[in-house]
């Protein structure tokens, strides 16, 4: 659990410890938050309520209260399983993931180019290539955007 005052983060960690930072001197950002709600890449439904969830705790009160202006861009489009069919055991839902991610790369890639720094409320960690893949591309590099590594071995 997260929860942001005026001038310091408190942090709770899983074993119940607490540690605080202190914002005194925070460089006021614009923040633009993303939201993608993808489940599909893992087997345990319920992680497409992150965005929301961060939301309702009130994710943009709270960095406005440090100084941050906050854009909420609303969450990227996604397919549920339900609409889908199935596809290899080991990449059940490659197509629309990586549809996802695509989606996902242009937009935090258009954030950077505004000059605003993209916050990327997930899903689950399969949105990661997307979101890498947008900031590689936005300093000249380029990731090929695909989340297919999971299905590598050693001998491809």
């Amino acid at each position: 659990m997260i929860t942001l005052t005026l001038r310091s983060l408190r942090l709770n960690d899983f074993m119940g410890h607490t540690s605080r930072a202190s914002f005194t001197s925070i460089t006021p950002r614009q923040i633009r938050v993303i939201g993608v709600p993808l489940d599909l890449g893992q087997s345990r439904r319920g992680v497409d309520m992150g965005p929301s969830a961060v939301r309702v705790a009130g994710l943009e009160a709270r960095l406005e209260a440090i100084g941050h202006k906050v854009e909420d861009a609303g969450n990227i489009a996604v397919c549920h399983t339900e609409q889908k069919k199935e596809g290899a055991a080991s990449a059940k839902y490659l197509k629309e993931i990586t549809a996802t991610c695509t989606k996902a790369a242009d937009l935090v890639l258009k954030t950077l180019e505004a000059g605003k720094v993209p916050m990327v409320l997930g899903g689950d960690h399969s949105i990661a290539a997307g979101t890498v893949s947008g900031v590689a591309e936005s300093i000249g590099g380029r990731i090929r955007r695909s989340v297919s590594s999971d299905r590598r071995t050693i001998r491809t």
